[in-house]
């Protein structure tokens, strides 16, 4: 099923040359409601809880931040899940970005000369832990998949970087589709005088959910994992 989100023309923005670079840079004829409603709010400082569906361009508004933050000749970091997205996102960012972008673990001098630093959660607590000098001159940090948060394996490594940043007075820009109780954590983030943008639009691509009988003679994790296959 299509969606019935529509991008829509940018509405006039103090920073809307800035806005129209990123979306040429994607292809980008409009905006989605969702980032409109974004971009209502003061991006390009503090500390920013965005939460949408799927597909609606979060992303893009944490490139805006990027911009900005770059403009200010100041620095930022972008922390992702996995490694494996880490050259993912360096490629996105390169589309664009005059900026500096470097990614820990392919380049070692990331932390002392990266204008936009790519990492994962735990690298990024472990460099803040072992070498804080380097770590504390940056502005900003993007926080993607935020709703990890909540996961019970690396949701506490999320949160000590999240700590850590508070203490150090470093902005942060997180983003998520599901993360439960977002005024509820946008409240504990106020140390850092957050703002809370909620989106009300639809998934660009739907969920479809389908029943599957329950098999008699395999697990529910056998018959999963044969599902999945």
């Amino acid at each position: 099923m299509p969606s019935t989100n529509v991008r829509r023309e940018l509405e006039p923005h103090p920073h809307g040359e800035d806005i129209i670079e990123l979306m040429e840079a994607h292809g980008y004829d409009g905006l989605y409601q969702t980032q409109q409603q974004a971009f209502e709010k003061e991006l390009e400082t503090g500390s920013h809880l965005l939460v949408a569906q799927t597909g609606n361009g979060k992303t893009l508004c944490a490139e805006y931040r990027i911009k900005r933050t770059l403009a200010d000749n100041a620095r930022v970091a972008y922390l992702v899940p996995s490694r494996s997205l880490k050259t993912e996102k360096e490629e996105e960012l390169n589309t664009w970005c005059e900026g500096d972008v470097r990614v820990t673990g392919k380049h070692n001098d990331a932390y002392e000369h990266g204008d936009v630093v790519i990492a994962t959660f735990e690298g990024f607590y472990q460099a803040l832990l072992l070498h804080p000098a380097k770590v504390r001159d940056i502005d900003t940090v993007v926080l993607d998949d935020f709703h990890l948060l909540y996961d019970a394996y690396r949701g506490f490594n999320l949160e000590k970087v999240i700590t850590l940043l508070m203490h150090n007075s470093i902005d942060i820009f997180a983003m998520s589709a599901t993360i439960g109780k977002p005024e509820k954590i946008a409240a504990w983030l106020q140390y850092q005088d957050v703002t809370l943008t909620v989106s009300e639009e639809d998934r660009q691509v739907p969920i479809e959910e389908e029943l599957i009988p329950r098999s008699q003679n395999l697990s529910i994790r056998e018959q999963v994992g044969q599902y999945v296959d």
